[in-house]
């Protein structure tokens, strides 16, 4: 601060300094959320930021999974720098000015493949919405977290945890 404010008096700047802003008693700082968010403490996040944390990305085709277990899924094509931890969350997604409630899965589909050299997925359900969405644009808002990522010995395992998990998210998102 001090070299700031000579600094604007050799330039002619005028400098106001603003004290640290903290929330429920933590700093506020990009920092602080991106540790919450790679954490995947979104709902911390969220109330550092003033609003939910969001990822935005093409809906590009994935194997198709999803929609063969009753359960489609539009894939995120996503340039964010800073994903939230591996894991299944609770969140709202818009698509075509439409917002929906989602749950998302960020992670390497255990359960399907050999996560050796897999590409880290985004992939969301959006509740009670059925559309072809491929090359659209997709925003998704996290709010809370559901679970960490797993790997289930049988399909029929995971369809029941998913079907929980949209539940259970379902709870979450309509309070909000």
């Amino acid at each position: 601060i001090d070299f700031m404010r000579e600094r604007a008096k050799e330039l002619g700047f005028e400098l106001e300094v603003v004290p640290p802003v903290k929330v429920e008693g933590i700093l506020v700082s990009s920092s602080r959320i991106r540790q919450a968010i790679e954490a995947g403490e979104v709902k911390l996040a969220s109330q550092l930021l003033g609003r939910h944390f969001y990822v935005r990305g093409l809906v590009e085709r994935g194997a198709g999974r999803g929609r063969t277990i009753g359960i489609p899924t539009a894939n995120l094509r996503t340039t964010a720098e800073t994903l939230p931890k591996r894991g299944v969350y609770a969140a709202f997604a818009t698509v075509r000015g439409q917002r929906c409630k989602a749950v998302v899965n960020i992670g390497l589909n255990p359960t399907f493949v050999d996560t050796a050299n897999q590409n880290l997925s985004v992939e969301a359900h959006l509740i009670g919405f059925s559309d072809d969405v491929y090359g659209e644009d997709l925003r998704l808002e996290f709010v809370d977290r559901l679970r960490d990522e797993r790997k289930f010995s049988k399909v029929e395992d995971l369809i029941t945890q998913i079907r929980n998990d949209i539940d259970n998210g379902e709870k979450i998102l309509d309070g909000k």
